[in-house]
């Protein structure tokens, strides 16, 4: 998560912040059937497929999805405004690591390459304004008929009235999170509007998906639901949660459990596009 105003993570750049983010990625992936939900097409003759991760922070990722293409030719860039989250072999490696904000231009030689173009949980750092114009920039990154993911939360949890009554700690990290965001100028609901500004970059095709993840006491497997309420724990103290606050926030989590909502949303561009 960054912030326009310093040009660094909202949440820090360290190596706290790394073990986080892999932890992150640890729970989002055993939620979700596959980290790719786009339908790109993996048999087009095309000698190689691309694929762009912004916001890639270390790369886990991307290393991730490399690992399921076999031996099929794969291309991974890697992109992120802190270069400090890189891992520190990662000039050797087989992903190319390239500092970029997504409030910023792209390379041209980018435009029209890529068959996935992959963001998750980066457009906290902007307004709603901000966001459309990013993802539009986003959009003209993919080859025509190539693809766009992306996944936010909606820190709003969607919760009815019955179902915050029963978690307040839970509803009030929301809250948290949101008035936090607020403050620097950003906004913390980017997952709502996805599809549309996808749409509004136009891209067809559009799908959402919406993932309700359990986290805490319930969870189907207890020790990612483990991470995921540290991981949540983490955030509210870093945006600002008291020890009283908090204390209550660990003790929900631990005795009644909870979820969090993230929509992905994904869209292709059309094929005739130049």
């Amino acid at each position: 998560m960054i912030s326009k105003s310093d040009n660094v993570y909202v949440l820090g750049h360290n190596q706290d912040e790394i073990d986080r983010l892999q932890q992150q990625h640890g729970w989002l992936k055993d939620a979700m059937p596959e980290l790719i939900l786009a339908p790109i097409d993996r048999n087009r003759d095309q000698p190689t497929t691309q694929i762009l991760d912004s916001g890639t922070a270390d790369g886990i990722w991307l290393r991730d999805v490399s690992t399921q293409f076999g031996t099929s030719p794969l291309s991974c860039i890697g992109t992120d405004i802190s270069p400090n989250l890189f891992p520190a072999d990662h000039a050797a490696g087989d992903i190319q690591y390239l500092a970029q904000s997504i409030k910023d231009p792209w390379p041209t030689e980018f435009r029209g390459k890529f068959d996935l173009v992959h963001q998750r949980l980066v457009l906290a750092c902007c307004n709603t304004h901000e966001a459309q114009v990013a993802i539009a920039n986003l959009a003209s990154l993919a080859r025509p008929g190539g693809w766009v993911q992306l996944m936010e939360c909606d820190h709003s949890g969607g919760f009815s009235p019955d179902t915050a009554a029963a978690h307040p700690a839970l509803a009030q990290f929301g809250r948290l999170v949101i008035s936090h965001l607020e403050t620097k100028g950003q906004y913390g609901q980017q997952g709502l509007h996805l599809q549309r500004y996808l749409k509004q970059a136009g891209l067809v095709n559009v799908t959402e998906r919406v993932f309700e993840i359990l986290v805490g006491n319930g969870a189907k497997n207890p020790d990612l639901g483990n991470v995921a309420a540290q991981n949540i724990v983490q955030v509210a103290k870093k945006m600002g949660g008291d020890d009283e606050y908090v204390e209550k926030l660990v003790h929900e989590i631990e005795t009644i459990g909870g979820t969090q909502r993230f929509h992905v949303a994904f869209g292709q561009r059309p094929i005739n596009t130049l």
